[in-house]
């Protein structure tokens, strides 16, 4: 789940975090938010957080304002060193920063009930995402559509057959959303497209397709043990 950690723009996506214990007010209520975890666990949906451990909010150019942990009891008491991205980086080597962040991930697992986490900790371009570009260009440079759809079909194989490789797909994969979150975030746009579900599409075939590809993993654990 995205944009869940309490943030001052319901665009940023909760890339700034203000509040490590809060809910964003963008969503629901803290019961609302509970009651939605249980549902879908009880319908056997495992449910991770997009959680942001590295920086918070901060507005580099209002040096008399203080927000989230900067100057939390009148020092940097988490804070390292300013981002580009108006956000101050936590200061890793202070224990003070260990305890609120543990304590952070706790709370979402005690009170919420979500089964995993998951923070940005790796490069990319580096290890196993270096094939990232390759990938998209063998996809993106088929000739037509026919071939392009054909091509991610095999591309999604691919991943849940590869030793190693893990299988997860990004929300709007399953129906080949042909604008990318980071642009309609930008456009204003903050949640897929329905109509591209279509099961005569060639959008809709894709869905039908991770569908039987989750069934056929989920079926054989020699895909995961």
């Amino acid at each position: 789940m995205y944009g869940i950690l309490e943030h001052t723009d319901r665009y940023e996506y909760d890339y700034q975090v203000t509040n490590y214990f809060a809910p964003s007010r963008f969503n629901v209520t803290c019961d609302d938010f509970k009651y939605l975890t249980d549902h879908l666990h009880q319908n056997g949906i495992c449910v991770i957080l997009d959680w942001i451990p590295t920086h918070f909010k901060h507005y580099h150019f209002l040096h008399q304002c203080s927000m989230s942990l900067h100057e939390y009891d009148g020092t940097n008491l988490y804070a390292s060193i300013a981002s580009r991205w108006e956000t101050i980086y936590c200061d890793f080597d202070k224990e003070e920063t260990h305890r609120i962040l543990f304590a952070s991930a706790l709370y979402y697992f005690d009170r919420f009930h979500f089964d995993r986490i998951r923070f940005d900790a790796d490069d990319t371009n580096d290890g196993s995402f270096s094939s990232k570009n390759i990938l998209l260009n063998y996809v993106s440079h088929a000739q037509n559509d026919m071939d392009k759809f054909a091509d991610l079909r095999n591309s999604f194989a691919w991943q849940i057959c590869m030793p190693s490789r893990g299988h997860m797909i990004h929300m709007g994969d399953e129906v080949v959303q042909p604008v990318s979150w980071f642009q309609q975030c930008f456009r204003g746009k903050i949640s897929m497209d329905g109509s591209l579900s279509n099961s005569t599409s060639l959008h809709g075939k894709i869905q039908e397709w991770i569908r039987d590809l989750n069934r056929l993993y989920i079926h054989y654990p020699q895909f995961w043990e």
